[in-house]
């Protein structure tokens, strides 16, 4: 016997109320037979296929399937005894209405794993059996009520079902329609069991072998109208194990469900965006450098795009070093003697220094400096930032005094000009002014005001800033006849005009004596115009040690008591050419940590110079960002509940379909895979498009332009993280949505 129940009771609760479904049914059914379930409205016929089907369960009693009792069966068992087993017809069809006629009895194929070719072939046989033929690629909403049951039957065989069942198939359709799918149903029968709830019973008594009457839950009559044949199947009914794969369901519906797939896109898409500059903002915030007030008595020159570097193992920097760093992402130049790139130089008349002479509201110190700078926007950098190929005429320097420019710069300048310019290191020079001639080597081809000085005057001028102190303790002077005392530090430079044994002062001061030396070496003048020159930090004098030196007060290159020039020689016997500390420039602010990051695993240590001036808070601006911060996180969780509302709430418009592929053999497992699958897809999707917009528009967008040079590749994690976590709990929320409300069991 292929179906038996015994005692099968069945109870429907509410909150209120229990009802008596079906009371005590005993019957039995049997392949061959063609089985008319009629009775009264209300009366538990649709029920009754429900459990035989199992998709409901039963209270009390037992239901057997060839023997085997089904009370012990568990979600998957009635899966996959729907899937392999059973097939259904509705009154109401239960088609995917969006689905072609073909595509709605493939789906039914797919459930069972069958290969795409078997499955297109056996789907073409079936719906040529059932009269459909030339309605393949038709869409199930624009057939007949007719057409729309036959393709409700062929999606039935095609799962190759030994047992059929049908709640009032021919409920919709005119009397001969109905005429003609019962007499479909007789034929079925041959090989089949068939169980048809009908209202007609006059339609179906001509075919069918066999009618139960139900009336209030029991069974009240049973007669045989037909003897029907001993059918013993030829082989045991085939069970195709594996999981249903979600794949072929998820193309169907992308292809099919235009509307409501493009609104979920859209939806999705939108949502996207949203979290993607909410997190922008977090991300261009996530640095409190915003919020602080760059004090340049670290670094004068307030670049934020300036990396100091030195090598950790003490070394110079080569012009290989160089190259290499300039190959690094998001490294704009670097210049081989960053020391020097904080003292301002001033080359226009009028724009970045006047007269001293002009008293026009600046105050001057009588006397003592012939000009007075009066911009403080341009700093030195070194032709190592430049190669040839950025000139547009002539060479890179190869004198100390030669210079690159451009037209930009503020003049049109020409190969072979002279060009008197001044510099002041505002933090080391106390306002003193160093002022030497330039004559123009080559012409940019950049239309940038920026100046480029040779290597080796950078290299000279950078120990102004990065040498030990320099003092002299005592000086004779050839031209007041006197001897000199000054506390102050010398800055040293090289004066190609003097001899071995002369020096230049720029003047002199005070009687305060200092001890100084560089490195291993000392110097001082002993007070008889000789420069002593000793490895002797202690000042002990011995035979040898003494170098004749005149000392003189410098007339032209001056301005100020500090500096102190001396032969190419001499200097280079204190400091070496070379620089041990390179500036790197980067695009962006934002690059910082990631180019400091690439820098030390080359084996540099590296400091942002904007971020050592960075030294206090702007109170109103660290509130401002705080506030920011909170809005823009608390935006994050609205948009995460409002996007899972608002996909939940279109994902219901699909309701049907996921109730439909249960009722045919569809798994709890395929469902939830299908719904998170097209949700991981548009969201994947969405982000794309969101990451490609945002790139596209950060060349239009100021703000868009300020997220994009912040992220970075775990920000983008976080990013995917958050949106693939909004999409799949709105998928499982449908899920669970949607298995609550078929009640299967």
């Amino acid at each position: 016997m292929l179906i038996r129940l015994e005692n099968i009771t069945k109870y429907y609760y509410s909150s209120t109320s229990v009802t008596q479904a079906l009371h005590n049914i005993n019957l039995e059914f049997d392949r061959g037979e063609f089985v008319a379930v009629t009775g009264e409205s209300g009366g538990g016929k649709s029920t009754l296929l429900n459990v035989i089907s199992g998709m409901t369960g039963f209270d009390e009693g037992e239901l057997y399937i060839e023997g085997i009792g089904t009370s012990s069966f568990d979600e998957n068992d009635w899966e996959n005894f729907r899937r392999d087993r059973i097939g259904f017809v509705f009154q109401d069809y239960d088609l995917f209405d969006k689905y072609t006629v073909l595509e709605n009895v493939l789906a039914a194929l797919y459930l069972r794993n069958i290969e795409h070719g078997e499955a297109a072939k056996r789907a073409g046989e079936i719906i040529e059996k059932v009269g459909l033929t030339g309605l393949a690629s038709q869409k199930a909403e624009k057939l007949s009520s007719g057409q729309k049951q036959r393709l409700s039957i062929a999606r039935a065989l095609a799962k190759d079902t030994e047992i059929i069942v049908a709640d009032e198939p021919t409920g919709n359709l005119d009397s001969e329609t109905g005429r003609q799918i019962v007499e479909l149903f007789a034929s079925l029968a041959k090989d089949r069991l068939v169980i048809m709830v009908t209202h007609n019973y006059e339609q179906a008594k001509d075919y069918v072998t066999r009618q139960v009457r139900i009336y209030d839950g029991s069974v009240v009559s049973d007669t045989v109208l037909k003897k029907k044949e001993n059918i013993t199947p030829e082989t045991e009914p085939v069970s195709r194990t594996g999981k249903q794969q979600p794949a072929r369901f998820v193309a169907l519906n992308m292809r099919r469900r235009s509307f409501v797939m493009s609104l979920t896109a859209v939806l999705m898409l939108i949502i996207t965006v949203a979290s993607f500059v909410f997190m922008g903002e977090i991300y261009t915030n996530y640095d409190d450098i915003g919020t602080m007030i760059y004090d340049n008595k670290v670094y004068y020159n307030e670049d934020m795009t300036r990396i100091s570097a030195v090598k950790k193992d003490g070394t110079s920097i080569t012009d290989d070093d160089i190259r290499e760093i300039n190959k690094l992402r998001y490294v704009t130049h670097t210049d081989k003697y960053d020391a020097a790139s904080d003292i301002n130089y001033a080359l226009e008349p009028g724009t970045d220094y006047r007269d001293a002479s002009d008293n026009d509201g600046f105050y001057v110190y009588e006397n003592e400096y012939p000009v007075q700078i009066k911009k403080y926007d341009k700093f030195i950098h070194s032709t190592s930032c430049i190669s040839e190929s950025d000139l547009s005429e002539g060479e890179l320097p190869k004198a100390r005094d030669e210079i690159v420019v451009s037209a930009g710069a503020g003049s049109d300048y020409s190969i072979g000009d002279v060009i008197d310019i001044y510099f002041e290191n505002v933090n080391r020079w106390n306002g003193n002014v160093f002022n030497s001639k330039f004559t123009v080597c080559g012409i940019l081809k950049e239309n940038t005001k920026q100046v480029y000085f040779s290597e080796d005057f950078c290299n000279m001028i950078s120990y102004s800033v990065s040498m030990p102190e320099l003092r002299i303790q005592s000086a004779w002077c050839i031209i007041d006849k006197v001897y000199a005392f000054n506390k102050n530090d010398y800055v040293p430079y090289i004066d190609d005009n003097l001899n071995d044994w002369e020096v230049s002062i720029s003047g002199y001061s005070d009687t305060s004596i200092g001890d100084i030396y560089s490195g291993m070496s000392h110097i001082m003048c002993d007070g008889v115009n000789r420069l002593i020159i000793s490895s002797d930090t202690t000042n002990s004098r011995k035979n040898g040690e003494y170098i004749e030196m005149k000392t003189q007060r410098a007339e032209n290159n001056m301005n100020g008591g500090i500096f102190i020039g001396m032969s190419e020689k001499n200097f280079r016997k204190f400091w070496s050419e070379g620089s041990k500390q390179c500036g790197v420039y980067i695009k962006e602010y934002a690059y910082t940590d990631k180019v400091i990051r690439k820098l030390e695993k080359m084996g540099y240590d590296c400091v942002s110079t904007y971020r050592a001036g960075c030294v206090k808070y702007d109170d109103q601006k660290l509130y401002n960002r705080m506030i920011l911060l909170v809005i823009s996180m608390v935006a994050l969780f609205i948009i995460a509940v409002i996007g899972i509302f608002v996909d939940v709430s279109i994902f219901k418009l699909r309701r049907k379909d996921f109730r439909i592929l249960r009722s045919i053999g569809g798994s709890a497992e395929l469902n939830r895979r299908i719904i998170v699958s097209e949700a991981c897809i548009f969201e994947i999707a969405a982000m794309a498009v969101t990451v490609i917009a945002a790139n596209i528009l950060k060349g239009h967008l100021s703000f868009m332009h300020n997220i994009m040079v912040y992220m970075d590749w775990w920000k983008y994690l976080i990013f995917v993280i958050y949106n693939m976590a909004v999409a799949v709990i709105t998928a499982l929320i449908f899920n669970r949505n949607v298995e609550k409300k078929l009640k299967l069991k």
